[in-house]
C-alpha cells in the first residue's frame, strides 16, 4: 500500500483498480490516489491526512471514521460512500 499511495505525480496510463479492497486503518497519509479505483472498498478508520484523492472514485465506499483532513476530493465520485464520523466516546 506504502509503494501505491506515494507513486510520483506523472502520467499514468492506468489508474490504481482497489475496488472492494480491505483497507481498514491504512496509514495513506499524503497518498497520491488520484484517479484511483476505490468504490465499495473499506476505508473505515483509515488516515487519509493531506491524500490526493482527485477524482477518485468512492462510489459505495465505507469511510466511517476515516480522517480525511485537509485531503484533496474535489471531483471525487462519492455516490451511497458512509462518510459517518466515528462517534466520541465518553459523549
Amino acid at each position: 500500500m506504502t509503494v501505491l499511495a506515494r507513486r510520483p505525480k506523472r502520467h499514468e496510463p492506468f489508474n490504481i483498480d482497489l475496488r472492494r479492497t480491505d483497507l481498514r486503518s491504512a496509514d495513506l497519509n499524503t497518498g497520491n490516489l488520484a484517479n484511483a479505483q476505490l468504490s465499495e472498498s473499506d476505508l473505515r478508520n483509515a488516515n487519509l491526512i493531506s491524500a490526493n484523492l482527485y477524482n477518485a472514485n468512492l462510489a459505495r465506499a465505507d469511510l466511517r471514521g476515516a480522517v480525511l483532513r485537509d485531503s484533496v476530493i474535489e471531483g471525487a465520485i462519492t455516490a451511497e460512500a458512509d462518510l459517518k464520523r466515528r462517534p466520541v466516546s465518553g459523549c
